[in-house]
């Protein structure tokens, strides 16, 4: 039912919480994975609602890039291409983990999780750009999650909702907090979510 959801919701607009218990097929890929940028939006000093400055964050997300063959993954921003990752039919199958974002784009960190294969990034550090992140809402008890016009709780609440959305796609990350804007079922979905609200998982809910 949930992937349902998901590729429906996506093929209308072409989360994981701050957690290393990823698993596909009950296996644990992400091997311990130290999450090392869990950083508040102060930390960083970043001005609030700053969409194109860079800071650090912490979340997982999944790649998602319909209608394309490969995925690019740099080693900067719009810098030379370190990988190329191929899709099987349009399906997500690549799960990251974010530790920055810069403009319009992500810092990831070594492995990149596949569901046939993991690939680990040399330099242990590389980019993706924003357009190929999605993510999904793990409000599975129907949870209201706001959505802030700043990277805070003391923000302007932009819109809430208590229903599980799929492939939301974040423009920013900043500490704890992620800016996203997509169009769902004629709906917009446009603010700063926090990252405990968030699965990465294509394939199954992260609780």
């Amino acid at each position: 039912m949930k992937l349902y959801f998901l590729f429906s919701s996506l093929m209308l607009i072409a989360c994981k919480q701050n957690q290393s218990n990823y698993s596909y097929s009950g296996v644990d890929p992400l091997m311990q994975l130290s999450l090392t940028a869990n950083l508040s939006f102060e930390d960083n000093k970043k001005s609030n609602g700053s969409l194109n400055n860079y800071c650090e964050t912490n979340f997982q997300a999944y790649l998602y890039d319909p209608g394309e063959e490969y995925t690019n993954i740099r080693v900067s921003p719009n810098g030379k291409i370190l990988k190329a990752l191929p899709w099987n039919d349009g399906e997500a199958e690549y799960m990251i983990h974010i530790v920055a974002s810069d403009g319009d784009w992500f810092k990831i960190e070594s492995p990149i999780i596949g569901i046939d294969e993991d690939f680990n990034i040399k330099g242990h550090f590389a980019w993706v750009h924003s357009s190929v992140i999605a993510f999904d809402t793990r409000n599975y008890g129907g949870q209201e999650i706001s959505l802030y016009t700043d990277p805070n709780d003391n923000g302007r609440i932009e819109n809430s909702f208590n229903k599980e959305l799929g492939g939301l796609r974040p423009l920013k990350g900043c500490g704890d907090w992620v800016f996203i804007n997509t169009e769902i079922d004629g709906l917009t979905y446009r603010g700063w979510i926090k990252t405990k609200w968030i699965c990465g998982n294509p394939l199954t809910n992260c609780s």
